[in-house]
């Protein structure tokens, strides 16, 4: 085992569960050194399943593990350090594989899969006897978890942030104009960088049940629209099912539940499964979460736990004297993860996904009667069962086990000597690394002086980037005075894939010009700067010439292949002067210097605020392109720069494009130039098929607008799937299929100019002075 590579090692461990990972830290210093690590634990978080797997069940001051995705009859015991034990613990939240519980006196944040747990300070609030709501979630931005209580008597609001490690009064919240729906539990579910209940206000109208939304990052509440019709919410709960905000609507006979399929958009809200109680002792069914093959988990309302499928049809009952919690394991250590600025750095995405609620309008005084939680529930009158179902998510690797009872060992090693990696083939290593991501050969470079030197090589960094994909498939915008990176491939409702980038340069640029195989072009408007975000290269260079009277007109940024150099290219023209005398000018990286363009004086044309926001020209097909009037004769055409012949020529628009659109936006998308023609309730997006062939322009993809909030949509890439990616007008992403149907729209307030797409390389610049940054992420 000793001379096992330890990159092969590695790669194993990656792929074991969380029970298995903490039972081989014991193995060696070496693999307690690995799994320890925090990069470990992130990579190990980056290979977890979305859906989650546990619930944890609390009964005679026990407390058990059920993995629903097997036989939900299978407890396994776990230890609960937190005193006094349970019944009497309260349970206020959970996220990323935490839960934050109250034992009557304090708040701890608690790990169930390692057993790490903190005590945190208490609120003023726990300790009186109010109707309060309560919340945990993960702010992505700042990597900061907020517990958030709100209103009761004292009528506020406050947040305790886990990095700051204090209590806050949320701003504007004083009068809090909410109240917590009867039977609705306490706890909000955690969602899209939110926490939710559903709640009664505000109190003008005391009878309207109402959404509510707290806003982790932006430290605000809003409200989540519901359907008009849904008629009387008082035995409708809410929750998060298969990543929706989701309504369990009871009935006489049926439980409907309904998911809000786009995050916001009142429209969405859809009657998606009908569950049938004839065969449910209770005639009762709340949803809880799905498992991996899409059947829904639910209690029936006391002490009893029902497996549907999804039109509705019981596949399995089993009925446990017990509290339940479902969770999700990770293997964070909360002091070690305190001590990199967060609790809860790296794990698995967890989430609410659902409570039960308390049916007795008297719960409340029963729970202190009893001295239980809020939450808890009197599922009857005549019933003395408290119910508690809080819910945390368990993700376990790729190659997760069945549960903690079934999981599988450690792959058996081969008898026969391991290569090493001293006799490891050179040819065979290269093709190995050129199949690794970026992130992961950067790390790598440490490993040996070889892989090192291999992975620094220009050769291979050029062979890396010529089998990446053909299209860029991550987005980067400025957002709150920092760099997001955001890949198209993932979710837009998962958290996780925002990824907050470092700069290594201390001045912002506020303005980003495009990108061009890997890096991107920013400015200050004192400098420009060409990043590589992979990497952290970055390459400060001087500011174009202007003067005062010059207007900037045209920019843009491309590679000139038969040189091996990278142009930036700038056209101004003269605001004074009536023909509008222009300077057409391109930077040379590999000659460090401003050069004019022949022929760029007395430039005949104009670009529109209808036709293009950003002035920014795409690269495709060594050219950079722009939208633009034509003086004379006048016309819209596309005008494009070729990089190697340093000249300009014109692109021919289709025939038949309209001539009525409120918008009318350049792009490339699928390695061909785009038009995004936007109407009041669609959008066009028109590509050429075959470069600088005017036949071959093909309206291809028609996007309705109705389920866009914004009413607008302008492309900007494609998923590996080859879903389209868009923005919805400064307010969000939107994720079509090639029938232009809206699949996913998430808010990320992003603006023109401060957007653009790329794709992660190795590459470097030609020449110049260059800063290194290994760490990203």
């Amino acid at each position: 085992m000793k001379d096992l590579p330890e990159e092969l090692l590695l790669n194993i461990l990656l792929r074991l569960p969380v029970k298995s990972l903490l039972r081989f830290k014991s193995v060696s210093k070496l693999w307690h050194s690995l799994i320890s690590d925090p990069h470990f634990a992130n990579s190990h978080f980056q290979r977890s399943s979305f859906l989650s797997g546990r619930l944890l069940h609390i009964a005679d001051s026990q407390v058990r593990s059920i993995d629903f995705h097997s036989s939900i009859s299978a407890l396994v015991h776990l230890n609960c350090p937190i005193i006094p034990p349970p019944p009497s613990l309260q349970i206020w939240g959970s996220c990323k594989g935490f839960v934050v519980v109250h034992n009557g006196d304090h708040l701890f944040v608690w790990n169930p899969s390692t057993g790490s747990c903190k005590q945190l300070t208490s609120s003023p609030m726990t300790s009186q006897f109010v109707r309060f709501i309560h919340g945990f979630g993960y702010d992505a931005s700042t990597d900061d978890y907020l517990l958030v209580l709100a209103g009761g008597e004292l009528r506020y609001a406050q947040f305790f942030s886990m990095k700051a490690n204090s209590w806050k009064e949320i701003e504007g919240s004083a009068n809090f104009s909410y109240c917590k729906a009867v039977i609705e539990s306490s706890i909000g579910s955690f969602l899209n960088g939110a926490i939710h209940w559903l709640v009664l206000g505000p109190r003008t109208q005391i009878t309207d049940h109402i959404v509510l939304a707290f806003n982790v990052t932006e430290r605000n509440f809003h409200e989540i629209p519901l359907l008009d019709d849904f008629g009387s919410l008082d035995f409708c709960y809410l929750g998060t099912l298969g990543g929706c905000l989701s309504l369990c609507e009871l009935g006489e006979g049926t439980t409907n539940i309904w998911l809000m399929k786009e995050y916001g958009l009142k429209s969405s809200w859809t009657k998606s499964f009908v569950m049938s109680l004839a065969n449910i002792p209770t005639n009762y069914f709340c949803s809880i979460c799905l498992t991996q093959s899409g059947e829904i988990v639910g209690t029936d309302g006391e002490s009893g736990l029902v497996k549907c499928n999804g039109i509705g049809e019981r596949l399995y009952f089993h009925s446990p004297p017990v509290t339940m919690v479902k969770y999700e394991k990770n293997m964070s250590n909360i002091d070690e993860a305190a001590e990199f600025g967060s609790i809860l750095k790296a794990f698995t995405d967890v989430q609410i996904c659902h409570t039960l609620r308390e049916v007795n309008m008297c719960a409340d005084m029963l729970a202190k009667q009893a001295n239980l939680s809020e939450g808890s529930l009197v599922v009857h009158n005549y019933i003395p069962n408290f119910l508690k179902a809080y819910f945390f998510a368990d993700f376990v690797g790729v190659h997760r086990a069945p549960g903690p009872t079934l999981i599988s060992l450690p792959p058996r090693f081969p008898s026969s000597p391991v290569t090493t990696m001293n006799h490891f083939p050179e040819d065979l290593l290269h093709n190995i690394l050129l199949r690794l991501p970026v992130k992961s050969l950067m790390r790598f470079k440490s490993v040996s002086k070889l892989w090192l030197s291999l992975i620094s090589d220009p050769h291979f960094a050029k062979s890396h980037f010529q089998r990446s994909p053909l299209f860029p498939h991550k987005l980067i915008h400025i957002a709150h005075s920092h760099f997001v990176s955001i890949d198209f491939n993932s979710s837009f409702h998962d958290d996780s894939a925002p990824v907050r980038l470092r700069f290594p340069i201390k001045s912002l640029p506020v303005q980003i010009w495009g990108s061009c195989r890997g890096f991107v072009l920013l400015d200050d408007f004192q400098n420009l700067f060409v990043w590589n975000p992979a990497t952290g290269s970055c390459k400060t260079l001087p500011y174009y010439p202007i003067t005062s009277q010059f207007c900037i007109l045209l920019r843009g940024f491309g590679y000139d292949v038969s040189n091996d150099d990278y142009l930036i290219v700038v056209a101004q023209y003269d605001l004074s002067d009536a023909i509008r005398a222009s300077q057409f000018q391109f930077f040379s990286i590999k000659a460090n210097s401003w050069r004019k363009i022949e022929g760029g004086t007395n430039f005949s044309y104009a670009t529109d605020m209808i036709l293009n926001y950003s002035l920014v020209g795409p690269f495709l097909n060594g050219a950079i392109h722009w939208l633009l009037c034509r003086h004379d004769p006048l016309d819209e055409v596309i005008l494009a720069f070729n990089v190697t012949k340093r000249n300009l020529m014109e692109i021919p628009l289709p025939d038949d494009y309209g001539t009525d659109y409120l918008f009318l936006f350049l792009q490339t998308l699928g390695g061909c130039l785009s038009l995004c023609e936007i109407f009041d309730d669609t959008t066009n997006i028109w590509l050429m098929k075959e470069y600088g062939m005017k036949s071959s322009w093909t309206k291809s993809i028609v996007v309705s607008l109705a389920n866009i909030p914004t009413n607008y949509f302008c492309s900007i890439g494609l998923t590996q799937s080859g879903e389209i990616v868009g923005t919805g007008g400064g307010s969000g992403l939107v994720k079509c299929n090639g029938n232009g149907e809206v699949l996913e729209y998430r808010l990320f307030n992003i603006l023109a100019g401060t957007v653009t797409t790329y794709t992660e390389t190795l590459l470097s610049l030609p020449c110049g002075d260059v800063r290194e940054e290994d760490e990203q992420h």
